[in-house]
């Protein structure tokens, strides 16, 4: 009991000062969320469909970590959910046979975020080009989607019980994923300037910083380096057992609503936690020509709200995936 008294608060001190998310860390550590929020039965379930994945033996089998007994099925259930909700970056590199199951414009949905004052006509011309669509043109089979339109495509693979398991497992495989990036936000949007970024910032990739390299990173791989099986359950462990209880109790809709609250979610959070302060005075700077865009230091202030946000988006990410997912 001391000892895991010990191991809570430790984890409790590096959520408050190094909170990470979406970098592998975050991905497992939402799908052990997932993993705790639902019934047994339909763990059996999921963790039974991943054995048929195509690529089981390759990217499960051969990757099974020691700390995780064999002999434990839940255990090794919940480690395999934890690699499905990372094989989707698995696959974008190694052998062909891998990268062939690569989706890129899965991962995100390519719309423009402006500040108050863009006209309607840069805006128009922003997103030109853009897909912006929330519904899916066509299938899985459509490699050109953008997250929303794969995320339903994928679900709708997933409960649909005369495909083929093989199909089903990889189909889960991108749920747990594209639902847990869009709960990014700079997943959900672009910061779109006539001068600087015409065509949008690319997820804040091309806002460089000294944390990180760029502000996209800071957000989506701001939980730690360390992706173990144990660790990412603990801090799972930890954020449930810290949570409020209406973040627990969250009223979750059908997917339609769902996804419509997840990216106006990530909207806001654009305007009130990533462009702003400092950060958004050096860019609107270098925007009117007043000084070029440096490598921005972020203020222990803002990445402190980092935390603090991705804190409770990983939680929501986990309560809701698990809703859907039953």
């Amino acid at each position: 009991m001391f000892r895991l008294v010990l191991m809570i608060s430790a984890v409790l001190a590096m959520l408050a000062t190094e909170c990470r998310a979406w970098n592998a860390t975050g991905h497992r550590t939402i799908a052990s969320v997932i993993w705790r929020r639902l019934p047994e039965e339909r763990r059996a379930e999921l963790a039974e469909l991943l054995t048929h994945h195509p690529r089981y033996q390759q990217d499960f089998v051969e990757w099974f970590p020691e700390s995780v007994r064999e002999d434990d099925p839940m255990e090794r259930g919940e480690w395999s959910l934890q690699q499905a909700s990372v094989w989707p970056d698995i696959v974008r590199s190694g052998p062909p046979e891998r990268q062939s199951f690569n989706r890129p414009t899965w991962h995100y949905l390519p719309k423009g975020f402006f500040f108050d004052d863009a006209t309607a006509d840069f805006q128009a011309s922003a997103e030109a080009g853009m897909n912006t669509k929330l519904d899916p043109v066509g299938g899985t089979e459509n490699h050109d989607l953008n997250g929303p339109q794969a995320f339903k495509a994928n679900l709708s693979l997933l409960n649909d019980l005369t495909a083929s398991k093989a199909d089903r497992a990889v189909a889960l495989c991108w749920v747990l994923h594209i639902g847990q990036d869009l709960h990014q936000p700079s997943h959900t949007a672009s910061l779109c300037l006539p001068r600087l970024f015409p065509r949008g910032d690319r997820g804040a990739n091309d806002i460089r910083t000294e944390q990180q390299g760029n502000l996209h990173a800071v957000w989506d791989g701001p939980l730690g380096p360390d992706d173990g099986y144990e660790h990412c359950r603990d801090l799972a462990i930890v954020l449930l057992g810290s949570a409020e209880p209406g973040v627990m109790n969250e009223d979750v809709g059908g997917v339609e609503a769902e996804i419509v609250k997840w990216l106006h979610e990530g909207w806001t959070l654009e305007g009130e936690s990533v462009y702003i302060g400092e950060l958004k005075e050096a860019i609107l700077a270098a925007e009117t020509g007043e000084a070029p865009l440096p490598t921005l230091k972020l203020t222990e202030d803002y990445l402190r709200n980092v935390r603090k946000v991705s804190n409770q988006r990983i939680l929501r990410s986990g309560i809701r995936l698990a809703h859907l997912l039953q």
